[in-house]
């Protein structure tokens, strides 16, 4: 019988309480395949829930040294801290959990990443020319960012950092983090895997080492989707108030913190809006350079109709209106990965409406010089920034007589 079958018989009687009859079922899925990790972690869990603790332990160590051989540390620190729970007085696993803590540290300091690597942004295999600007290439854009693109930091902090990881677990089903919520953690997917749900959509899966939470916790404002699990699943949480401690000890960590953030606006600003796809990856590094972090407050006006624009803004997080002084009509809402303020750059004029965060907003800016030398000059981004200008411009143009 496959190991599938054996697994999906042991979840069925685990349902049930039947702990005996399923370890039984898993240690007959690891027979039929060694090599499944996932059966080995629950014939450990049941003998866990049956109590038999020094079983348990010994099943989740070998666990943790499978994970390590195979180069999956950060699974093994979150083995680890499961025989840490179970008794706490382990000392080979307290040796061997700084070992792993060190170890990927030392990994940190070899990999030499670019910046842009380091966030998800390029598949280096998916590279392609974009046909209307022939050096400037294709860039593709991943979803969730993986637990091998946190930022590099000193060793020893690294080191600190993943010994005092909060380890979690979650059932099927069962939410991990709400939209809405205050964003006051990140997470680090040790096993199984979750959904992203925006109300009853789903938007996206993240497996094994995926991040989330991320933006929310750097930005401090809301979740803007839930994360349910979808299967058992294993997390590292990292919570805001373990960064502020280690931010007062460590001066390094808030300006890699920053750039951290500041990259992942960056991967969800290329994700959100396909503008900035067509710069090639020294173009997109000057750009992250040059953009700066904006968080307001609801009912701030960031751009003043007949007032000359200050730059180009991008909404990360919120929710923005644009509407026409004089007469009081809005236009449709602006949403995340939506820009404004660049018909004041494009014509050199003042703008043509009032914009005003509808919400709380996390957002990009960049000032106009910055505008002048790094979007103008590169000949796809200028035309599509002139075509949606134009449409805003003869949407402006259309307004009913008596508006005006």
């Amino acid at each position: 019988m496959p190991s599938r079958q054996h697994k999906d018989r042991g979840a069925k009687l685990l349902a049930k309480a039947k702990l005996p009859a399923a370890l039984e079922a898993y240690r007959a899925a690891v027979a039929a395949d060694p090599r499944d990790l996932s059966a080995r972690r629950k014939v450990a869990e049941v003998l866990a829930r049956m109590e038999l603790i020094q079983e348990a332990v010994a099943e989740y160590q070998a666990l943790a040294g499978r994970y390590a051989s195979d180069g999956r540390l950060l699974e093994a620190i979150a083995v680890g801290k499961v025989i840490l729970q179970l008794e706490p007085q382990h000392t080979e696993t307290q040796r061997a959990l700084a070992q792993f803590a060190a170890r990927r540290a030392q990994e940190e300091e070899w990999q030499a990443r670019m910046p842009m690597a380091m966030v998800g942004l390029i598949d280096e295999e998916r590279l392609r020319a974009v046909p209307e600007s022939p050096p400037t290439m294709q860039v593709t854009v991943r979803g969730a960012p993986h637990a091998d693109e946190l930022p590099e930091l000193p060793r020893e902090l690294m080191v600190e950092l993943l010994q005092r990881l909060e380890l979690r677990s979650a059932a099927p089903g069962e939410t991990i983090v709400a939209e809405g919520e205050p964003g006051a953690s990140m997470f680090i997917l040790a096993q199984g895997s979750v959904k992203v749900l925006r109300g009853a959509a789903e938007v996206d899966r993240i497996g094994e080492g995926g991040l989330f939470g991320e933006i929310a916790l750097l930005a401090d404002v809301p979740r803007v989707a839930s994360v349910v699990a979808d299967d058992d699943c294993v997390f590292l949480e990292v919570p805001r108030a373990l960064l502020s401690e280690l931010s007062a000890r460590h001066a390094s960590l808030p300006a890699v913190l920053q750039r951290y953030f500041k990259e992942r606006l960056l991967a969800n600003l290329l994700r959100s809006n396909d503008i900035f796809r067509v710069f090639t990856r020294e173009e997109l590094q000057r750009l992250m350079e040059r953009f700066t972090v904006r968080t307001v407050e609801r009912g701030d006006e960031l751009v003043k109709q007949a007032e000359v624009g200050p730059g180009l803004f991008v909404i990360l997080r919120g929710r923005c209106v644009a509407y026409d002084v004089p007469t009081g009509h809005e236009y449709p809402e602006l949403g995340e990965g939506a820009l404004f303020g660049e018909i004041s750059l494009l014509e050199l004029s003042p703008a043509t409406a009032t914009v005003r965060a509808e919400t709380r907003c996390v957002l990009l800016f960049l000032d106009r010089r910055s505008f002048a030398e790094e979007i103008l000059r590169n000949p796809p981004a200028a035309r599509k920034l002139e075509a949606i200008a134009r449409e805003r411009l003869e949407r402006s143009a259309k307004l009913p007589a008596s508006l005006i």
